[in-house]
């Protein structure tokens, strides 16, 4: 136990604090079990040569809680990580030298301030250890209650699983969450993240997570990124099983082509109940960009609502740009711009608000599976869609499989379309059935208020 104490962290020294089984008699492994450390005072005032100011190293059942970690500062030498909790090069053993499948372990209500390269470091990654531990990496630690502030990124997971980080506070000048290596069953929740300067290329959520990650979890957080951030999440590696629901996004960005979620996406996932903020006036902004993996891949967008502000560059806001999943159900949102769907087998667009920005220049709604060799089901129902602004495009198009005996009927019902278009407010193209009822469609422009078809496409009155 280690209590009460006040530290100078010293030039020249790479761990001030060490629990660390560093022999080199490999056939011998033992890591330090149910440690505490609780109540210090960290100086950091000359730190400018330390690589790692408290390491807590492999050990079992530890807890690391309402210690402080002041004036922390990156010199000419290296980089600091303030706290690092790793699972040892070989992984973690007990008192008799036999290798574990996890360590679990809290570090709660500390806080750090100053410069650094990473606050908190969570790292399974034991390049050493057999497959006891690198089939598992169970990092079963709770990380809650931190108080995080300053130059550098916040809260590191690399190979990390059963690690919950919730309700702490971070506000760095790069990614307040950094994610690396294979992510499963974490869960971030109750934070309050904000990136003071963009964040690591450019991304809030620095998500460089491998093949093989799944079960993330990530709700009511409040995330606020700065006006050089171009992402919030950003990954084409797969991840299995998303859930990211309730948080409140404040999105500051006006690089042009901002992209709030650019994600590929494998299993089941979940978006639902998040408000998007965006706050200034940025140039084609997509809040979703979504790719599916593999044939069982689905999506459920539901609850979302998109506040937008009003000026030149909101007019090219988009809600959701999403391809190659097996089913998207995009429900009861609010969207603030519009809907592109591709090369989706089953696609279902309900009851959602969609007026659309000024100046708008694409479809409100728009599902293509030109390049799908299968049946495509289409259902838009029940949506209120405005789109005020002059435009020579259909506001919702279904644009077919160019083999016409591929194609189910879509089916468009109960909608409000209210448009200004040259073209036809609601069309099928090239190939398929569309089938309409209880539409009601409204239209400033040319193009009439009839739905209409192009090619071998057929149109049915139900």
């Amino acid at each position: 136990n280690i209590e009460n104490n006040g530290f100078t962290v010293h030039i020249g020294y790479a761990e001030n604090v060490l629990f660390y089984d560093s022999g080199t008699d490999t056939s011998v492994k033992y890591s330090p079990i149910a440690p505490s450390f609780t109540n210090n005072i960290f100086d950091g005032y000359s730190s400018d040569r330390s690589t790692i100011c408290a390491h807590i190293t492999g050990c079992i059942e530890f807890v690391f809680r309402d210690n402080r970690f002041l004036n922390m500062a990156i010199g000419t030498i290296g980089s600091l990580r303030v706290v690092r909790l790793y699972s040892n090069d070989f992984g973690p053993f007990d008192a008799s030298g036999n290798q574990l499948a996890y360590i679990q372990g809290v570090c709660s209500g500390n806080v750090i301030n100053g410069t650094f390269d990473y606050a908190l470091e969570i790292d399974g990654y034991s390049y050493l250890a057999t497959s006891t531990w690198t089939s598992s990496f169970q990092m079963r630690i709770l990380v809650e209650g931190n108080n995080i502030e300053g130059t550098g990124h916040g809260i590191k997971m690399n190979e990390v699983q059963d690690t919950k980080i919730i309700g702490n506070f971070v506000s760095v000048t790069e990614s307040p969450i950094y994610i690396e290596r294979r992510s499963s069953f974490v869960n971030v929740s109750n934070n309050t993240l904000k990136s003071t300067a963009g964040g690591y290329n450019d991304t809030v959520i620095y998500s460089a997570w491998d093949a093989g990650s799944e079960y993330f979890t990530f709700n009511n957080n409040r995330v606020t990124a700065s006006p050089a951030s171009q992402y919030i999440f950003q990954r084409s590696v797969p991840m299995t099983w998303f859930v990211c629901s309730e948080n409140n996004f404040f999105f500051d960005g006006d690089i042009a082509s901002c992209r709030p979620f650019v994600l590929t996406l494998a299993g089941k996932a979940w978006i639902t109940d998040n408000a998007f903020n965006i706050e200034v006036d940025p140039t084609n902004v997509s809040i979703f960009v979504l790719t599916g993996s593999g044939s069982d891949a689905s999506v459920n967008i539901e609850g979302n609502q998109v506040l937008a502000a009003s000026g030149t560059g909101a007019s090219t806001i988009r809600f959701a740009a999403i391809l190659d999943f097996k089913d998207v159900n995009i429900h009861n949102n609010n969207t603030g711009g519009s809907i592109d769907i591709e090369d989706i087998d089953r696609v279902y667009i309900t009851n959602n608000t969609m007026i659309m920005p000024s100046s708008n220049a694409v479809r409100a709604i728009s599902c293509s599976n030109d390049s799908y060799a299968a049946i495509a089901t289409v259902q838009i129902h029940g949506n209120y869609i405005v789109s005020a602004s002059a435009t020579t495009t259909q506001c919702v198009a279904i644009v077919s499989n160019n083999d016409a005996a591929l194609n189910a009927t879509s089916k468009v019902t109960m909608n409000y379309i209210s448009c200004n278009s040259s073209a036809a407010p609601l069309s099928q193209l090239d190939e398929g059935e569309l089938g309409v009822i209880g539409n009601t469609i409204i239209n400033a422009g040319a193009g009439g208020t009839t739905p209409t078809v192009t090619g071998s496409a057929t149109l049915v009155n139900f």
